[in-house]
């Protein structure tokens, strides 16, 4: 029988911490990259002129998803130009003024659609490098060190404030002593 000790349950804790967190980043990365392609099929069938409303239907009501995956990406929202045509000349454009792609993810403006592709690719990005850091030591390096001003930020306080300064202060040298004396232990 294998004997109880207490380094045991912090390596399982880890490595389920680990697991848990790819998971959760995974799922994410496969449900942007899902909404990108139900994105890409409605864009493919007002291309072709099908009148088809089903992919519209499908993808309007995720609109409300996708935006979520959005926010969690930590993305900003930018302003896109729009452009009116004047039959005057060689089919002259004029920018008549600007609009908001993730409030217009069903218009077909290039400019719009363009902003839109980007900010799918940019979440995905997001998502991979967020899965992909687990397995990183500079991540865990600065999780151990910075983890209490995390915490005062994951709470709504003011991470960069006095109480997660003060907090830094006292949590590293007891992390030192802990991870020294389990050393030792060992």
């Amino acid at each position: 029988m294998i004997a109880y000790q207490p380094s045991h349950v912090v390596v399982v804790a880890l490595i389920l911490f680990m697991l848990a967190r790819v998971a959760y980043y995974q799922l994410k990365l496969r449900s942007i990259k899902q909404y990108r392609s139900k994105y890409q099929s409605y864009l493919d069938a007002l291309s072709t002129n099908a009148q088809d409303w089903s992919s519209f239907d499908t993808f309007a009501e995720s609109r409300t998803e996708i935006l979520k995956l959005f926010d969690q990406a930590k993305l900003t929202e930018g302003l896109v130009p729009v452009f009116k045509d004047f039959p005057i000349g060689n089919n002259l454009k004029v920018q008549s003024g600007t609009a908001e792609p993730w409030d217009n993810l069903t218009a077909t403006d290039k400019h719009i659609v363009a902003a839109n592709r980007k900010t799918f690719h940019e979440a995905i990005g997001y998502f991979r490098a967020r899965r992909n850091e687990t397995f990183s030591i500079t991540y865990w390096i600065e999780l151990v060190v910075l983890h209490p001003r995390m915490i005062v930020g994951s709470l709504g306080g003011n991470k960069d404030g006095i109480i997660a300064i003060l907090l830094n202060i006292v949590a590293i040298p007891s992390e030192a002593i802990a991870i020294y004396e389990w050393f030792i232990r060992h």
